[in-house]
């Protein structure tokens, strides 16, 4: 933004959502064109349901390795967290790779 011969920046725009949901929780009325109003009115992207199912695997699996791990009766503090992720995580590599 130029007024004369000095620049502005507009701050206004980092800060829409937090001035928008501070109008909503005070019950504000905010006209419908106004910038404020303008975050609230984006259309949402559609959700991809193959994400939705691909974290439903990933849950089961580490809930099937919790559960085995604990019918083991086994230590959890035992257990070396970044060798396990290490390990997993390469292992899950090859079995993708091999597929």
């Amino acid at each position: 933004m130029r007024r004369g011969s000095a620049r502005y920046h507009d701050n206004f725009a980092p800060a829409t959502a937090i001035i928008a949901n501070f109008c909503i929780q005070n019950e504000i009325e905010v006209v419908d064109q106004s910038r404020i109003s303008e975050h609230y009115r984006r259309l949402l992207p559609e959700i991809d349901l193959t994400l939705k199912k691909e974290l439903e695997l990933t849950k089961d699996l580490l809930n099937y390795m919790v559960k085995s791990f604990s019918d083991s009766d086994s230590d959890f503090r035992r257990l070396n967290v970044d060798h396990v992720t290490k390990f997993m995580g390469e292992e899950l590599k090859k079995k993708l790779l091999n597929i």
